[in-house]
């Protein structure tokens, strides 16, 4: 009987355990996928809620989800976890947006260029002396 109480004891504040909700974020320039796998719970995890503009308003749901971020700057990713107890848990991570550039970078003469110029100076130099 004392091992049952102690055993019980031990056990209960397990069963009362608030979900840990927990995410990983990967960014393709600007296409932002989120995976809530890691959320632990001891009941099942019913619901996964993300946010992401940092309004409060839940834009999507599921373990995992994907967003895109037209311009570049600093977001602010939440997810909610639920559990069938209905406890929540919520966390927040930021991520960076910084696209790659698609412009072609400004070509500067060198090489045949720079070789050809020389070599006519030379030439003009050396036709002065002989």
């Amino acid at each position: 009987m004392k091992a049952k109480l102690l055993l019980l004891i031990f056990l209960l504040p397990l069963a009362s355990c608030q979900p840990i909700a927990s995410f990983n974020i990967n960014n393709q320039n600007g296409l932002v996928t989120v995976d809530a796998r890691a959320s632990y719970s001891n009941s099942k995890i019913i619901t996964y809620d993300w946010d992401w503009e940092s309004n409060r308003v839940f834009d999507a749901n599921g373990m995992k989800a994907e967003h895109y971020y037209e311009k570049d700057g600093v977001y602010l990713i939440t997810l909610k976890v639920t559990d069938e107890n209905n406890k929540e848990s919520t966390i927040e991570q930021s991520v960076s947006i910084r696209k790659q550039s698609s412009a072609t970078p400004l070509l500067r003469p060198t090489g045949f260029a720079t070789r050809s110029i020389w070599s006519k100076l030379f030439s003009f130099f050396d036709s002065l002396f002989n």
